[in-house]
């Protein structure tokens, strides 16, 4: 074996060493049990659980990759050995006739045995090698089983309280830093600024705030994947004021049309979510994005939750329908990897909504947090299921 895949392995091995030097505990169980002043505790240790389960599973996933690449490179060797066998021994046949051998003659004979030497090696180190993704493959199928049963655990915590604990709300601190910076620092149609980061501008405002270049219709901001709860309420009847959408993690996230960023932050870990975790801006929100999109000669506000850290626009920044501004995950007040979005129809003139924003970085528009399906001076919280 390749000494990278030696190394993996023995990290491998380690690790599950570890990892049932302890006894698992049903948590499954224990979620059905705990009170709800138990629940975020608990949460946040199965969230610790199913992220050790993952480092191990990423170790498989990738010593399962170089052992299956490993083992493509040997079978392609030992045919190309073997097509070599069979002509040095068809060479050896006319030996047969020959009174005395030359020295091309014994050479020849032996590179045969040379190559069936070789092939010998080769045909081990092909043995090992998949007896060893055997041996990885059957161990680490009751951690990836721990980390389903931890993934259930969770959704029982979820359903039990989630009614008591808001996905989100306008409580915490939000990242000054990485808010639009308001009307003042839009410059005119075609104008350009030479720090664009640092100064959070954009050019897709003109000079008297008109979106430049309207989308003519939406796209769905993410390939595959299902709704796992709707707008309005939960699966169980609790209030709900967006869609999750459940996607693995790391999905790619896509402007789902023409627009402006209002906010994104990515001050926590990817996949750091549990029940109660209310970290980022809005609170609960993990790592966040907020934008304004235009399309078909209306402009709306859209909201993403729970992403990724790889997070790739900022504040002022303009984006383009289809772009990619993010990858999903796993943070703040969730408990498995999915993606919170919101929408708002504003019904008032950009100007005003970039300097409210601005102001203070309102991922409700104005609609609060309290109620569904409310509006403000500056717009409606309306279903993403309609819209996109």
């Amino acid at each position: 074996m390749t000494n990278t895949i030696s190394l993996l392995l023995c990290l491998f091995l380690c690790a599950t060493q570890t990892f049932y030097t302890f006894p698992r505990q049903d948590y499954e169980q224990r979620a059905r049990q705990v009170t709800f002043e138990e629940a975020v505790s608990l949460s946040a240790q199965i969230q610790e659980d199913m992220n050790e389960c993952l480092k191990i599973e990423n170790v498989e996933a990738e010593i399962e990759f170089l052992c299956q690449e490993e083992i493509k490179k040997l079978k392609l060797s030992i045919q190309e050995l073997n097509e070599q066998k069979e002509a040095y021994a068809l060479q050896q046949e006319e030996f047969l006739h020959k009174s005395s051998l030359s020295k091309e003659d014994l050479a020849c004979i032996e590179q045969l045995e040379r190559t069936q030497r070789e092939m010998i090696e080769q045909k081990k180190t092909l043995k090992d090698v998949q007896s060893n993704l055997y041996k990885i493959q059957k161990q680490v199928l009751p951690i990836r089983n721990q980390r389903i049963r931890d993934q259930e655990a969770q959704k029982i915590l979820e359903e039990r309280f989630m009614e008591r604990i808001p996905e989100m709300n306008g409580e915490g601190e939000y990242d000054v830093h990485k808010v639009i910076g308001g009307s003042k620092n839009l410059p005119v149609y075609g104008g350009q600024k030479a720090f664009v980061k640092s100064n959070n501008v954009s050019c897709l405002v003109a000079g008297d705030f008109e979106i430049d270049t309207f989308s003519e219709y939406w796209i769905y901001p993410i390939q595959g994947g299902i709704i796992s709860a709707g707008t309005w309420s939960y699966p169980n009847g609790a209030m709900h004021l967006g869609m999750d959408y459940a996607v693995p993690m790391y999905t790619s996230l896509m402007a789902p049309a023409n627009g402006l960023i209002l906010y994104a932050n990515n001050p926590v870990s990817s996949n750091c979510g549990y029940l109660g975790n209310m970290c980022g801006w809005p609170y609960g929100g993990g790592n966040t994005i907020a934008m304004i999109c235009a399309v078909a000669g209306s402009i709306y506000g859209v909201t993403f939750a729970h992403l990724s850290n790889n997070i790739y626009v900022y504040a002022g920044q303009q984006v383009g329908q289809g772009q990619v501004i993010a990858q999903t995950g796993n943070s703040g007040n969730s408990t498995g990897p999915h993606c919170h979005i919101e929408v708002f129809t504003l019904g008032t003139d950009l100007e005003t909504v970039v300097n409210y924003f601005a102001s203070t970085a309102d991922f409700a528009f104005g609609c609060g947090w309290s109620a569904p399906a409310t509006c403000s001076g500056y717009g409606c919280r309306v279903r993403p299921e309609v819209i996109l």
